[in-house]
């Protein structure tokens, strides 16, 4: 393993242990008691399992920069705003950046569009993600759920990846 692996794999093994307990809260979640606490509710809780997919999957190395833990924390940062709902919990719209970089998108988003370009597959995309993006359609609450029970899947598939969580609580 190289040194850049090494540096990166310390760092990602340190900010699971870091977030631990709310990696546990989120596997705790009851899907069905979404329902009767509505919309806001289920949002906030996607936000947040959505956030952890992206910086486990992105190995919580900044996008832009390349830096990672402990030089910087790395979140989630999104190409287009998550105030477009159609694409605001889409991977494809979402990877870890600094805080720093996030800050510089929000002034120069040339900057991270070109990067994103360069990793799905050029203009042609970009502008597909931003049809999808503006589009009107509302989700239910089954879909926001559904999304929810899909993430939190797929997250314990990375940490099983990872060697962090057990196959058998998979």
């Amino acid at each position: 393993m190289n040194r850049s692996n090494s540096k990166s794999s310390d760092a990602v093994e340190k900010l699971l242990v870091k977030y631990t307990p709310d990696l546990k809260r989120i596997f705790r979640y009851d899907a069905e008691a979404f329902y009767p606490k509505g919309h806001e509710y289920i949002r906030d809780r996607l936000d947040e399992i959505f956030s952890f997919e992206i910086r486990i999957r992105d190995r919580f190395v900044c996008v832009v920069c390349k830096r990672t833990y402990p030089e910087v924390l790395p979140g989630c940062g999104h190409l287009i705003t998550r105030n477009c709902y159609p694409t605001r919990w889409a991977e494809d719209n979402a990877h870890c950046q600094c805080s720093g970089c996030n800050l510089i998108h929000e002034d120069r988003p040339d900057i991270y569009r070109r990067i994103w370009e360069t990793l799905h597959g050029g203009h042609e995309a970009y502008e597909a993600l931003v049809t999808r993006a503006y589009a009107t359609r509302k989700m239910t609450m089954d879909e926001k759920v559904n999304l929810f029970i899909g993430y939190r899947e797929k997250l314990k598939a990375e940490l099983v990846t990872l060697g962090y969580y057990k196959k058998e609580n998979a």
